[in-house]
């Protein structure tokens, strides 16, 4: 069911009569609504092993007088957006960063100045807490890595209104003649976010590769134009809200996995990067869906890490 709603999101945003001309996901979509409408039409969402999240959110949605059923429907959305951006950022990272051994040592060097060991509870385990407050000061690598994988793997549609009418001058770049664009006030423009994320204006000539230090010793008029050209969060007036939700838990995760664990293929080779699908309904582009027929990886605790748990926290707080 999932996979089919997923699938078909493209042609749901795009084709008119959906319920007709895309049924198979349109039912998809249909029966994950109803399953979420039962969910909270019998206060599921109250129990004590629900997230506060979604107990805070349902909560808010029903203060402000939100039929119970669209507060279900609200949340097939936020549902959608928690596990089509974060996990795929995620996915990437650990294959840009596996198929790689130098990079790994790096990092794993830097992460092991940020993370603290302590005695568990039985006195024989291990337990390894790492405190994402610290990733943003003390993690410059894994900060450049997480900022160059949605550089090359974003593929939102930016979105913008014309606040007063403005002409723009374009001269094309294989030396043709000079053009004019009028934006009048009022219209709406998109803007492709690969085409800001690959312009070797502000990239270089190596734009289209993945360099994990790109984003590292930079100046201020560096950082500043490679912010207002690399912007997966959106800009403006509004950024995601889930910005700091999504960078503690895939650079949380991302940590472990790097200082706890070998990923290799099955065959004991590095990782290899399989190509993206450009797909106008996703932010985060997932791989080609032939290729991921033959994506297999191995997962294992790296030699004296086997007794290791993890613990997570932000500041003072878990």
């Amino acid at each position: 069911m999932l996979r089919e709603y997923e699938t078909a999101q493209q042609q749901l945003l795009l084709t008119p009569f959906p319920s007709i001309l895309v049924r198979k996901g349109y039912m998809a979509r249909r029966r994950l609504q109803e399953s979420l409408r039962k969910y909270f039409r019998n206060g599921s969402d109250e129990n004590s092993d629900v997230s506060m999240v979604v107990k805070q959110r349902a909560a808010t949605n029903r203060r402000w007088g939100l039929p119970i059923d669209d507060v279900a429907d609200h949340e097939v959305g936020i549902l959608f957006v928690a596990v089509t951006n974060a996990i795929p950022t995620m996915f990437w990272m650990v294959v840009y960063i596996f198929r790689d051994p130098r990079l790994v040592a790096d990092l794993q060097e830097e992460l092991s100045k940020v993370v603290s060991e302590t005695r568990g509870e039985d006195g024989k385990t291990r337990e390894f807490t790492l405190d994402v407050s610290t990733f943003s000061t003390a993690c410059p690598l894994l900060n450049s890595v997480y900022r160059e994988v949605m550089r090359l793997t974003n593929r939102q549609m930016n979105t913008r209104t014309i606040l007063n009418d403005v002409m723009l001058n374009y001269t094309p770049k294989d030396g043709g003649e000079p053009r004019q664009y009028l934006l009048r006030k009022d219209v709406s423009v998109l803007m492709p976010s690969m085409t800001l994320n690959f312009a070797e204006e502000t990239w270089g000539k190596d734009s289209h590769l993945f360099e994990p230090r790109r984003f590292m010793n930079l100046s201020r008029e560096q950082e500043r134009l490679k912010r207002r050209a690399a912007n997966p969060f959106g800009g403006g007036k509004h950024l995601c809200p889930g910005r700091h939700f999504a960078y503690a838990e895939i650079l949380g995760t991302v940590a472990a996995l790097v200082l706890g664990f070998d990923i290799e293929t099955p065959e004991g080779e590095r990782l290899s990067v399989p190509r993206l699908n450009n797909n106008l309904s996703e932010a985060v582009a997932k791989p080609l869906q032939e290729d991921q027929q033959g994506m297999l990886a191995r997962v294992r605790k790296r030699p004296g890490w086997q007794d290791v748990t993890w613990r997570f926290m932000v500041g003072d707080g878990c």
